[in-house]
C-alpha cells in the first residue's frame, strides 16, 4: 500500500492567467529554454492554447509538452523562492 503511495506524481498549481508586468518578470528572470520560452508563451498569450494544441504546434507528444511544463512551472517557483 505504501508503495503506491510513493509513486504517486506531485501536482504543481500555477496559474498561467497573468498580467504582462508578471508575465514580463518570469521570462526574464526564470532563464527559460527556447522550448520552454516558446510554451510559456502559448500558456500566458492573449489565446490560450491547452495541451494537446501545443502538441500539435510544436510536433511534440503531450507527455513531452507535459514534461516541459513541469520543467517551466519549476523555475517560476525557484525564482518566487529566491526573490
Amino acid at each position: 500500500m505504501q508503495e503506491q503511495n510513493s509513486k504517486k506524481k506531485k501536482v504543481l498549481k500555477v496559474n498561467f492567467d497573468m498580467i504582462k508586468s508578471d508575465k514580463e518578470f518570469y521570462l526574464e528572470n526564470c532563464n527559460f529554454n527556447e522550448t520552454q520560452e516558446k510554451i510559456f508563451e502559448y500558456l500566458t498569450g492573449k489565446k490560450q492554447y491547452s495541451i494537446v494544441q501545443i502538441a500539435m504546434k510544436e510536433s511534440m507528444s503531450e507527455s513531452n509538452v507535459n514534461k516541459i511544463i513541469r520543467q517551466i512551472k519549476i523555475k517560476m517557483i525557484k525564482v518566487l523562492m529566491l526573490k
